[in-house]
């Protein structure tokens, strides 16, 4: 009896126990794989998804999750579809060239709270088009790789409590998206405008705890903050001397910027002679004009005169007087006078040069005598020149 019921036993142990407990797991499906260790592996479509040691790993939303793990190193294999990745508070002391390389769909990369002192350059390039969130927080770093001027999709830079002494800004000048920006707790002492000029969606700026030294770049950094109403934890001056201590949001532009003040009123002063001097010549311009042509007019009127004159005495030994018209200055009557006489017996025609400056010659009679009548023809040409040098022929 006791031999049959041990064989009954094992006959159960056998072939019934696992048919119930595949029957159990059909109806009843295993705890979810969301979260998976390094000994598990889940499907992922058609590839693998597998976990790092001592990570915890997100197939749904793709997320690796090795936070203080105490981790010297970043793990080698990173599942490739990976988007979100998470190392902090570790002890990782070096990022090797490609360790990100095969991740080319990463959005969101976390380093923060390590031990890193040094970025390499190329070490962004696979992400460039990809990474929104860049957290390099509580580490060592001194200067940012060029690489990091690449990443064109970036809206949340992270970088406080590190060692950083300059922003290069040329390495920003592509980073257009950015929306948030961590310097604080660094070594930073001046910032340029023209640095976060092309960030026209850039919303909050942290500059707290920095080695500011106040100056009138600075100055204008946050006035260029409160212009675009973007949002800013004020810097504190750590130099010179007089305001140290010192929010720079106190400070008077005025009492920073005095050579900018001095520049503007040189310009001003500059612009003010420069527009006065270009009057002054269109004015001299305009005026030599008129002298040419008086004076074109002047010696045309003389030379009809001589002209005429010599025709006149030639055909008939007759006198050529001219009538002056003036017009005095100080009273609108008429007063004529003769300057032009003429020799009966030698032709010569005199021309005094005895006119008032102030009178204006309008109008030249010429009388033609014959016999003992007198003919006079009016000639009027409108020359208004003062003086009538003597001429004679």
């Amino acid at each position: 009896m006791t031999r049959c019921c041990l064989i009954f036993t094992i006959f159960l142990a056998c072939f019934v126990y696992p048919f119930t407990l595949a029957a159990k797991a059909k109806h009843h499906p295993a705890e979810s794989t969301k979260t998976v260790t390094s000994s598990r592996v889940t499907s992922l479509g058609s590839r693998e998804w597998r976990c790092p040691q001592k990570c915890k790993c997100d197939a749904t939303t793709l997320t690796v999750n090795c936070t203080n793990t105490e981790l010297w190193f970043v793990p080698t294999d990173i599942p490739k579809p990976t988007k979100h990745l998470y190392l902090n508070h570790n002890r990782i002391e070096k990022l090797p060239l490609k360790i990100f390389k095969k991740l080319v769909n990463l959005e969101v990369l976390e380093i923060a709270h390590n031990d890193l002192d040094y970025i390499p350059d190329p070490i962004f390039r696979g992400m460039s088009k990809t990474l929104i969130r860049l957290d390099l927080a509580n580490n060592f770093i001194q200067i940012l790789p060029r690489s990091m001027g690449r990443l064109k999709q970036l809206k949340e830079l992270i970088l406080p409590d590190n060692k950083l002494h300059k922003l290069q800004v040329h390495m920003f000048a592509k980073l257009r998206l950015l929306e948030q920006i961590d310097f604080s707790d660094n070594y930073l002492q001046t910032l340029e405008v023209k640095l976060f000029e092309h960030m026209h969606n850039l919303r909050e700026v942290y500059l707290h705890d920095n080695l500011w030294h106040c100056d009138c770049y600075l100055k204008r950094v946050e006035e260029d903050f409160d212009r675009r109403n973007i949002t800013y934890t004020h810097a504190v001056c750590d130099s010179p001397v007089s305001m140290a201590g010192n929010s720079l949001f106190q400070i008077n532009a005025k009492s920073l910027c005095p050579a900018e003040s001095s520049v503007l009123l040189v310009t001003t002063v500059a612009v003010l002679v420069g527009v006065s001097a270009g009057l002054f010549a269109i004015y001299m311009c305009k005026r030599n004009s008129a002298v040419d042509l008086e004076v074109r007019e002047k010696n045309s009127a003389v030379e009809n005169f001589v002209n005429f004159g010599k025709s006149s005495g030639a055909a008939s030994r007759s006198s050529v007087v001219s009538v002056l018209t003036r017009h005095s200055s100080s009273s609108s009557s008429n007063d004529s006078e003769s300057v032009l006489s003429s020799d009966a017996h030698t032709n010569d025609t005199v021309f005094s040069d005895d006119c008032d400056p102030k009178m204006s010659l309008t109008t030249m009679t010429v009388v033609h005598e014959v016999g003992t009548g007198a003919k006079s023809v009016a000639l009027t040409k409108p020359s208004p020149f003062s003086n009538l040098p003597t001429i004679q022929t």
